[in-house]
C-alpha cells in the first residue's frame, strides 16, 4: 500500500449525513454519508433529512378533545386505546394476512376432505332468485362447498376480518354458500361467501347465512356457480325504485374518476337502493398528505407495525429505539399509512363503506318506517317486551323518585323529531345510541343511577374514560341548560343529545365519519386523531344496522375526490422492518471535530503523522443494520481505508448506513 506524502499534513473533515434512507421493499434500504478533506476550513453540505413529511411549521392541530366527552366501548378513541405494547393487535385495520388460523389448536386439520357430490346432484335455479341474484339449489345435500384452508377459516359476522369471529371452522367442512358480498381483502381477494355451515346452521326458509367467509379458503363444487347476495329476510323498502346498470354507470361517468367504478359498481350490484354522491375536495391529493402528517394530526397506536408508524422526530426517538406516547398510547402514522387510510378507493366495500354514510337528516329518504325497522330488536322497539316500552309502544321511565312515568310517544317518533330538530340521521342516532348503551340499555338509560337518579344520557356524551365513565357522562347530563339538559326523561336526552351532536360536526359539513376525522377546510377540526378509527367505527355501524334489519335501507354515502390522485389506490403498509439508520458513534485514528453527536454530520480528522490507510467505523443504533465504507466511490474495508500517496484534500470517504432487511419482531 502507497504510503502519503510525508511532507503534507493531511487534514479529514468527515461529513456524516445520518438521515437519508431511501427505503427500497425489494432490497436493502441504503444511508449515505460522506467524509470530505478540504485543504483548509472544513467544508459543510445541506444535511438530508430522510424522516417522512412533518410540516413543523404548518398550522396547529386541535387533538381530539370532544372525543374525550365520550365513551368508546368500540376502543377507537386515542385516549382509550392501546397500552403501546410493541406487539398489540390492530383489530380494526383490514388484515393483509391469510384468514384462516394458523395457531389455535381447534384449528387441526380434519384429514382430508369428504368427495364433493358430482354436479349431477346439484342444479341452479335462477328463477327462483329475486333480483337476478344466483341462489343454489339442491335435490339432495344441501352442501355445495367446503373449507379449503388446511389449518381452518374463521367465520365471521360481517365480510370484514374485523368483525366478530363467530369461530373456527376446520378444513373440510361442508358449506352452504348463499352468494357472493365485498369485503376487506384477504391475499389480495376482496370476495366473501355468506355460508351455512355444516353441523351448526340452520337451514330455513328462507335462508339465511350464519356468517361470512372468505372466498380465498373456500372451494365450490364441481359445476356450482354463485351470484351476488342480497338478504331475503330484510325486504327492499319501497322508495319508488333503483337506478338501473346502465343509469348507474352514467352517474359513475359523470361524477367519479375510473378507479373508483368498480367498488362502486359492486356495491350498488349487491345494495342497489343505496345512493353515492361525490364530494369533490378543492385541494391537491398530496397537499392534503401534507397537511395532514405532522404529529397529533395523524396517529396510530404504538403497537402498530412499523411501517404504519412516523419516524419523524416528533413520533420517534433513534436513539432508543422508542416511538413516543403523543396521546394515551398513540403515536404520529407515517405517510404510507395516511394515503391508505385516507384513500376513500380502498374502503368501497359493504363494511367501511359507512365511513362515507350521509349523516344529515334527509325526510325523502328517512321514514318512520325505516326508524321503525331500526329499532328493531333493541330495548327501544315497541315489541321488545322491555321496562322501557308499555304494550302501546310509548316510552316508560322513572323519575328521580324512582315513580315509573310514560311519555305519550313512541321512540320512534322521538327519533323523527330529534332527526327534524337536529338535521342528524335518525338512523345514524339510533346506531349510536345501540354502539353506546347496547341493545339492552346500559346504566345510562334507566335513571336508576344512585348519585344521578332520574338522568338519562343515551349517547354517553361526557362520559369520559376513568373508573365512573357513566356517572361522568350522567352528570354531564344532570348539569347545565344548554341542549336541553338537564335531561331527566328520555325524549329530552335524545333530541338534546342529538343537538349536541349534530352541531359539532354535522352541521358544519363534516357529515360523514370520515369527514369528522380529516377536515378539509382548516384542517384542525377533527374528531378523532385515530387514522384507523374511520373504518373501525364503520365496521360497527355496519355490523348494527345489519343487526337491526336495516341493512337495505336506502343510504346514501358521500365519498371524496380529490385533485390529481393516483391512477390506482394507495397501497396497505404492510412490512415490519426497521428505519433507524443512526450511528451511535464513529471510531477513528484521531479525534473528531467537534465530538460525535448522532446529529452532526461534518466533522474533521487531524492526523498527525504521515499514513497509507485509515481506519474509519460507524457503530449504528440498530445492531442489525449493517454500516460499509465507500473511498472515492469504491467499496472499502472501514477498518482499512487506502489513502493513496498522492491523495489530495478533499478526500472523499462515504459511510453507508442499511436499514435492516429483516423483521426485528420475529427475530
Amino acid at each position: 500500500m502507497m504510503g502519503c506524502n510525508p511532507s503534507k499534513m493531511i487534514r479529514l473533515s468527515v461529513l456524516l449525513i445520518s438521515m437519508l434512507l431511501i427505503f427500497i421493499f425489494s432490497g436493502q434500504a441504503v444511508l449515505s454519508a460522506s467524509l470530505t478533506v478540504p485543504d483548509s476550513g472544513q467544508t459543510k453540505s445541506g444535511r438530508t433529512d430522510h424522516q417522512e413529511s412533518n410540516n413543523t411549521n404548518s398550522m396547529a392541530t386541535e387533538s381530539a378533545e370532544s372525543v374525550q366527552e365520550r365513551t368508546d366501548p368500540a376502543n377507537t378513541d386515542p385516549s382509550q386505546n392501546d397500552s403501546g405494547g410493541a406487539d398489540s393487535d390492530l383489530s380494526y385495520s383490514e388484515q393483509s394476512e391469510a384468514e384462516h388460523s394458523t395457531t389455535d389448536t381447534a384449528a387441526e386439520t380434519s384429514g382430508k376432505s369428504t368427495d364433493a357430490p358430482t354436479s349431477d346432484a346439484l342444479k341452479e335455479d335462477i328463477s327462483a332468485s329475486p333480483q337476478g341474484v344466483n341462489f343454489v339449489s339442491v335435490t339432495g345435500s344441501p352442501w355445495n362447498a367446503t373449507v379449503s384452508a388446511a389449518a381452518g377459516l374463521r367465520l365471521r359476522s360481517l365480510p370484514a376480518t374485523d368483525s366478530q369471529n363467530l369461530g373456527l371452522k376446520s378444513y373440510g367442512v361442508k358449506l352452504l354458500v348463499l352468494g357472493y358480498v365485498e369485503g376487506t381483502s384477504v391475499n389480495g381477494n376482496t370476495r366473501w361467501y355468506a355460508v351455512i355451515t355444516e353441523p351448526t346452521g340452520i337451514i330455513s326458509d328462507p335462508l339465511k347465512p350464519e356468517g361470512y367467509m372468505s372466498a380465498e379458503y373456500v372451494t365450490l363444487y364441481a359445476g356450482v356457480t354463485v351470484g351476488a347476495y342480497i338478504d331475503q329476510s330484510d325486504p327492499l323498502p319501497d322508495t319508488g325504485g333503483s337506478l338501473s346498470d346502465s343509469e348507474f354507470q352514467a352517474m359513475l361517468n359523470r361524477d367519479f374518476p375510473v378507479s373508483y367504478h368498480a367498488g362502486l359498481k359492486a356495491l350498488h350490484k349487491q345494495y342497489p337502493y343505496w345512493t353515492f354522491t361525490a364530494n369533490n375536495i378543492d385541494h391537491d391529493w398530496n397537499y392534503v398528505i401534507t397537511r395532514e402528517s405532522p404529529g397529533k394530526t395523524s396517529m396510530v397506536p404504538r403497537g402498530s407495525i412499523t411501517s404504519l408508524k412516523s419516524y419523524a422526530a416528533d413520533s420517534y426517538d433513534y436513539a432508543t429505539n422508542t416511538w413516543k406516547s403523543l396521546d394515551s398510547g398513540f403515536t404520529g402514522a407515517s405517510e404510507a399509512a395516511i394515503r391508505y387510510y385516507m384513500d376513500p378507493r380502498n374502503f368501497l366495500n359493504s363494511t367501511h363503506i359507512f365511513q362515507f354514510e350521509n349523516l344529515s337528516y334527509d325526510k325523502n329518504f328517512q321514514t318512520t318506517a325505516g326508524i321503525e325497522k331500526a329499532l328493531q330488536g333493541t330495548f327501544m322497539d315497541p315489541g321488545s317486551g322491555s321496562e322501557h316500552v308499555d304494550s302501546q309502544g310509548r316510552i316508560v321511565y322513572r323519575d328521580a323518585g324512582g315513580n315509573k312515568k310514560t311519555i305519550n310517544k313512541t321512540y320512534a317518533q322521538v327519533f323523527l323529531e330529534a332527526a327534524e330538530i337536529s338535521g342528524a340521521s335518525p338512523y345514524f342516532l339510533i346506531s349510536r345510541v345501540v354502539q353506546e348503551v347496547g341493545k339492552s340499555g346500559s346504566a345510562s338509560v334507566k335513571g336508576t343511577h344512585a348519585t344521578y337518579p332520574g338522568i338519562y344520557n343515551y349517547y354517553n356524551i361526557g362520559a369520559t374514560s376513568g373508573t365512573s365513565p357513566i356517572a361522568n357522562g350522567l352528570n354531564y347530563a344532570s348539569s347545565g341548560t344548554t341542549y336541553r339538559r338537564p335531561w331527566n326523561d328520555p325524549e329530552k336526552a335524545i333530541i338534546g343529545g342529538a343537538q349536541w351532536i349534530a352541531n359539532g360536526y354535522i352541521n358544519a359539513g363534516q357529515d360523514t365519519l370520515y369527514f369528522q376525522k380529516y377536515d378539509f377546510k382548516a384542517f384542525w377540526h377533527q374528531y378523532m386523531s385515530n387514522i384507523l378509527a374511520p373504518a373501525s367505527e364503520a365496521s360497527i355501524v355496519r355490523s348494527n344496522y345489519y343487526n337491526m334489519g336495516a341493512i337495505n335501507l336506502p343510504f346514501n354515502f358521500v365519498i371524496p375526490v380529490f385533485k390529481n390522485m393516483p391512477d390506482t389506490p394507495e397501497a396497505k403498509p404492510t412490512d415490519n422492518l426497521s428505519r433507524n439508520n443512526w450511528l451511535k458513534n464513529i471510531t477513528a485514528p484521531a479525534s473528531l471535530q467537534p465530538a460525535f453527536s448522532p446529529e452532526v454530520y461534518n466533522y474533521t480528522i487531524n492526523l498527525s503523522a504521515p499514513a497509507s490507510n485509515l481506519s474509519l467505523t460507524g457503530i449504528p443504533y440498530q445492531s442489525s443494520s449493517e454500516v460499509t465504507a465507500k473511498a472515492n466511490g469504491k467499496t472499502v474495508q472501514a477498518n482499512s481505508i487506502p489513502i493513496p500517496a498522492d491523495a489530495a484534500s478533499p478526500f472523499v470517504v462515504t459511510l453507508i448506513v442499511s436499514a435492516e432487511k429483516r423483521d426485528v419482531q420475529r427475530e
